[in-house]
């Protein structure tokens, strides 16, 4: 068994379209095999045009920017209120090319997300001509008792929690070409039908009932595998996720099971493709040595053998909890390819005391631009096998 353990249409993608957002646009099965020959056009093309630097950064900023209730992150963006005017100015210090936003509240237009965008480009920022976000599972209704209180349509028995559809989203901002035909979207994949799954128990017996293990997701926000073109033609693939904090919950540690398979989705991901220019984006929501959640499947990422971690065994908290009593942990990881050179890595913290401010690290990993000729390592194994 693969990836799936019952579903034949494990790939979603987002098809061309006047509203690139529109997760209810993705409706097209099987993945994906770029032309080779376009490519290597492309590139002649760029490569004859323009100057291809030699290395590209990638970015990873959790915002917190996310708001109680739909409509008011634009209202704020709109005012550039203290702590979103702090998180443009982050992104202006990190400088990355392609920036993987968490806790960005998304709405069905993007308005707000393209809105964000132009305030980081006045606060300095690399402009971002190219944005892109799914509708995330978080807030998204299942009327469905998911979380075993005897009650439905609370925040908890959403598909994870949230206070409406959108909630802390992901999000995209991006130098180069996003290529939304191609994205590949597992958010809607049935937590109980995955074959590896491990799922929580209470006294020996299932925690979940028939109808909730036939709705509860894996997916907290989503597992998206998104494709950029790069300047000189190749294709990178970002592979993105949000996972649940493994807290919040009972004896039964459902939010623990859950957290570790979200990460765990990856490694079986790659035991199954053969991309070979991608790196593995997003709020883990584990620390590998410390915290509550199981470490071990944060570890066994870290030490995949397709996978590299440019920060190593270095100073690498990303986030300050301290407000919680928690202290510094790791939670965020940006992992590229082993077969892709990093050559720089680094974080940026907030320069000020604004008001909200992110706790979070905005992480960054220089890496070389991969040779055209790594475009041809595109195919991939059938992940449903």
């Amino acid at each position: 068994m693969g990836i799936f353990a019952v579903r034949d249409d494990h790939a979603r993608r987002c098809p061309k379209s006047r509203r690139p957002n529109d997760r209810d646009q993705a409706r097209c099965v099987n993945r994906v095999r770029r032309s080779i020959s376009f490519g290597a056009c492309l590139a002649i093309w760029l490569c004859g045009s323009v100057a291809v630097a030699d290395t590209f950064r990638v970015g990873l900023f959790h915002s917190e920017l996310d708001r109680k209730a739909p409509g008011l992150l634009l209202r704020d963006i709109d005012r550039a209120s203290p702590d979103v005017s702090e998180a443009a100015d982050r992104i202006a210090n990190g400088q990355a090319d392609v920036l993987v936003l968490l806790g960005f509240d998304y709405d069905y237009y993007g308005v707000a997300l393209s809105a964000f965008s132009q305030l980081t480009k006045r606060r300095g920022a690399k402009p971002y001509p190219y944005q892109f976000a799914l509708r995330p599972n978080s807030g998204m209704a299942s009327v469905v008792d998911l979380d075993m209180d005897g009650r439905i349509g609370t925040p908890r028995d959403a598909q994870s929690y949230g206070n409406y559809s959108g909630e802390g989203g992901m999000a995209i901002l991006s130098r180069y070409p996003i290529r939304n035909d191609e994205v590949e979207d597992y958010s809607d994949l049935i937590w109980s039908e995955i074959s590896w799954a491990s799922l929580p128990t209470l006294n020996g017996e299932a925690y979940y009932s028939d109808e909730a293990l036939a709705t509860q997701r894996l997916s907290t926000r989503g597992h998206w595998v998104v494709p950029i073109g790069l300047p000189n033609g190749v294709e990178f693939r970002l592979m993105i996720y949000h996972a649940t904090a493994p807290v919040f919950d009972g004896s039964e540690d459902r939010n623990g099971y859950r957290n570790a398979d979200e990460t765990r989705f990856w490694i079986h991901y790659l035991d199954q493709v053969k991309y070979s220019n991608f790196a593995i984006v997003g709020n883990a929501n584990l620390d590998p040595r410390e915290g509550e959640g199981n470490r071990n499947a944060i570890r066994a990422l870290l030490e995949q053998p397709n996978t590299q971690d440019p920060f190593g065994n270095a100073n690498n908290h990303t986030v300050d909890w301290s407000d919680i009593d928690l202290g510094k942990m790791r939670v965020s990881y940006i992992l590229p390819s082993s077969k892709m050179s990093a050559s720089a890595s680094g974080m940026t913290w907030p320069e000020t005391t604004a008001e909200d401010a992110s706790r979070h690290a905005l992480i960054w990993v220089d890496i070389d631009m991969p040779t055209p000729t790594s475009a041809h390592n595109l195919e991939t194994s059938d992940a449903s096998q």
